[in-house]
């Protein structure tokens, strides 16, 4: 298969229409190779969307200046998130099979969970120190704030951090998780204030406030 891509060249061929589609913007065209990855991953097995999107999708990212090794985790995330996220969830298909659910409510459910498959690989594009590239206190700072990003994220679509979450407070955590895992400085520091006002349990501290007033 590898082959017959590459003596047809349209391994080349897609890479330079995504790259036009998108104008050589990186975001977009992040965004397209995941889409299209996710869509030819659709009921393939883990090596057969790797050996596929390794040679279709990746090198698109790769002209742009993006690590090897990002671009390929890139494509694999996206290409192995069509087992978990209807209408052609593999693994959601076992699970009905063992609890009796319906296909969208546990497809539904199995996307909540995980969410991260869709947002982790932005950020080993976009934040190197993920993969270990740069200087330790880059490397710290990345997994750091990925790690509590990830963490917010999963508490703004739960609904729930320690208390139950209102609405905007599930919207601020999950911004401010989104912020987290975002590359630089300002987007983190950002990101942690959205958090905070998430997070923070206001019944709690509103009642303290009267407490002393009284």
């Amino acid at each position: 298969m590898i082959g017959a891509v590459e003596l047809s060249g349209v391994g080349i061929k897609i890479s330079t229409f995504i790259l036009d589609l998108s104008g050589g913007n990186l975001i977009m065209t992040l965004v397209l190779v995941g889409l299209a990855s996710f869509v030819l991953g659709m009921g393939l097995d883990s090596i057969p969307v790797y050996v596929t999107l390794a040679t279709l999708m990746a090198p698109a990212l790769i002209q742009l200046g993006v690590s090897e090794m990002a671009a390929h985790l890139f494509v694999v995330y996206w290409g192995l998130a069509s087992f978990f996220t209807p209408p052609l969830c593999i693994a959601v298909f076992v699970a009905m099979s063992i609890s009796g659910s319906k296909l969208w409510e546990t497809g539904w459910e199995a996307v909540k969970l995980g969410i991260a498959a869709f947002i982790i690989p932005f950020a080993f594009v976009l934040s190197p120190g993920l993969l270990l590239q740069g200087s330790a206190a880059q490397v710290a700072w990345a997994i750091g704030t990925a790690l509590v990003g990830a963490i917010l994220i999963a508490c703004g679509i739960r609904g729930y951090a320690l208390t139950p979450l209102g609405s905007l407070q599930r919207i601020a955590a999950g911004a401010g998780g989104l912020l987290l895992i975002g590359p630089g400085i300002y987007p983190p520091l950002i990101g942690i204030a959205l958090a905070v006002i998430g997070v923070m349990p206001w019944g709690s501290v509103l009642r303290v406030r009267r407490k002393l007033a009284g």
